[in-house]
């Protein structure tokens, strides 16, 4: 029993022994070696750094990635009807935004992503902010608005912003479900205000009648509701309703598009892509690709040697 102990405890201490010469040989070794080349070769880092930041510097004077938001109204569904529209449009291929959009190709291809995102309020002012429902802990605590979104625009060139701001507008609103609704909607609030006017007349019919209670009945937002009014009360039912009518022709005449503008599309001033950001991916990079071509030049001899090596071993063991 003791001698099976000792014999588990010695292969134990071999595998450990076994890994820990592996771990030297194929991990430290490498980079150890790779840690005096770069210091023995300390110009080509240099070389490497000062390459690097002038490519990125480079990259950001010509392919700039401005941002710009805009936000807008719906009148016919829930927001977020129009947010996974959005997301599946931003997949479709450049030919279908350009159509959709009616601005040319080649803006379009100038534009990197489109984002759509809730709104919400914060505090009791109501301000809208944008968030992420990406974000689970953003999305427990606040309650979208169900009638306002935003979408966010990256794009190489300013100049693609204002003619994106106007042809998101005509692709929502070409959408043959969002105008079977939206003529339905608009159908109701025709048929509301008619009903309503009715009424009115029937108002000026009795409003001088005295003695017994008026049963009154009046539409709003589409219910029709009634009550027993005194004849006293007549002029201010009748008051009531006429703004009802008044409310439901504004929103008519103004509220009859599928969805609107609310803020014009606010563009960053400066590219989104921070120049630090950029030198310290280009210059990593850089650094990376020059010992790497040094490493090649230099040891180019033995790196032919191990290849031939290798070739020769497997033409020995095929033979």
């Amino acid at each position: 029993m003791e001698n099976s102990t000792t014999e588990k405890e010695f292969d134990l201490i071999d595998l450990i022994k076994v890994f820990w010469n592996w771990f030297k040989e194929y991990i430290c070794s490498p980079l150890l070696f790779l840690f005096k080349f770069c210091v023995r070769k300390w110009w080509i880092g240099v070389i490497g750094v000062i390459f690097g930041v002038a490519i990125s510097i480079l990259f950001w004077l010509l392919f700039p990635v401005y941002q710009g938001t805009m936000i807008l109204v719906n009148n016919i569904a829930d927001s977020s009807e129009f947010i996974n529209n959005i997301r599946n449009f931003d997949l479709t291929d450049p030919q279908h935004k350009s159509e959709a959009l009616g601005i040319p190709i080649e803006e379009v291809l100038k534009i990197k992503k489109i984002k759509p995102h809730y709104l919400c309020y914060t505090d009791s002012l109501k301000t809208d902010y944008i968030i992420d429902f990406a974000d689970s802990t953003a999305k427990n605590k606040t309650i979208p608005l169900k009638h306002k979104f935003s979408i966010e625009v990256e794009a190489n060139e300013r100049s693609v912003f204002p003619l994106f701001n106007d042809g998101i507008v005509r692709y929502l609103s070409s959408n043959s479900y969002y105008q079977r609704i939206n003529n339905q909607r608009l159908a109701e609030m025709k048929a509301n205000i008619k009903i309503a006017e009715a009424e009115s007349v029937r108002l000026d019919s009795i409003v001088d009648k005295k003695g017994d209670d008026v049963l009154l009945g009046f539409s709003s937002a589409g219910n029709l509701m009634t009550s027993m009014v005194k004849p006293s009360e007549l002029v201010n039912e009748k008051l009531r309703l006429g703004n009802m009518i008044l409310s439901a022709t504004i929103s008519l005449e103004y509220q009859n598009e599928i969805v609107y503008i609310s803020s014009d599309m606010q563009v960053n001033d400066l590219p989104k892509n921070h120049i630090t950001k950029i030198v310290f991916k280009y210059t990593i990079l850089s650094l990376f690709l020059c010992y790497a071509i040094a490493l090649l030049v230099v040891y180019k001899e033995s790196l032919k040697q191990f290849i031939n090596r290798e070739n020769n071993g497997k033409r020995v063991d095929a033979a």
